[in-house]
C-alpha cells in the first residue's frame, strides 16, 4: 500500500509526502519507508528526509499523514 500527497500555499506546490507500506497487513502495527520533501519557491531547491515509521493501520490514512508530517518536523 503506498499513500501520498502534495503541500501547496494557494496554487503554489511547496511540497510532497509519501509512504510505502514494506511491513504488516491491515489489522496490524506496520512499518512505512516514508518520504517528505519541502521546496523553496525563491531559489527552487529544497530538502527531502527520508525515514521509517510505525504506525498501526487501523488508526487510518489521515493519522499516518499527521504522523509523516510531524515526524519530519522533528528530524
Amino acid at each position: 500500500m503506498a499513500l501520498q500527497g502534495t503541500i501547496y500555499i494557494n496554487k503554489t506546490m511547496i511540497g510532497y509526502w509519501s509512504a510505502q507500506r514494506v511491513v504488516g497487513e491491515p489489522g496490524e502495527v506496520c512499518t512505512y519507508k516514508c518520504e517528505v520533501g519541502m521546496f523553496s519557491s525563491e531559489h527552487y531547491s529544497g530538502s527531502k528526509k527520508e525515514f521509517m515509521l510505525d504506525h498501526h493501520y487501523d488508526n487510518g490514512a489521515a493519522s499516518l499523514a499527521s504522523h509523516i508530517l510531524s515526524k519530519a518536523e522533528e528530524l
